[in-house]
């Protein structure tokens, strides 16, 4: 499962819970949430092997045939990674931080009357 659909299926969860929380088992939400589960969660399978010792349990392996994952894909000393490749999403991921700054407030329409607050428009009168 890529990303973006485990933390959009997270959320989901947690409204699925409240849901069936509040008792509305039999709602068209319910039901239009199972379809997006079953869908995700289509290529979800595979086998987990465990080691349990002393209190601590640890994750021996895992094996999907749908697994994104592939170590000849993953490590950085393949011959087809090129670190200039990253370049083109840090610059996209970073759109919104760099544009933001750069946002100028537009133009008040002239047709509009901008009053301030009374407190902010006329000085304190001393005693």
């Amino acid at each position: 499962m890529d990303r973006e659909t485990a933390h959009f299926q997270q959320a989901l969860a947690n409204r699925y819970a409240e849901l069936v929380y509040n008792g509305v088992w039999f709602s068209t939400l319910r039901e239009s949430l199972d379809g997006f589960f079953k869908v995700a969660q289509q290529f979800v399978t595979g086998a987990v092997g465990l080691k349990l010792w002393k209190g601590t349990l640890n994750v021996t392996k895992r094996v999907s045939p749908f697994s994104l994952y592939r170590a000849d894909l993953a490590s950085f000393t393949m011959g087809r990674y090129n670190p200039k490749d990253a370049e083109g999403f840090i610059n996209l991921f970073a759109l919104p931080v760099t544009v933001r700054p750069k946002a100028r407030p537009r133009a008040v329409n002239s047709n509009l009357l901008v009053v301030a607050p009374a407190a902010a428009a006329a000085p304190l009168q001393g005693n």
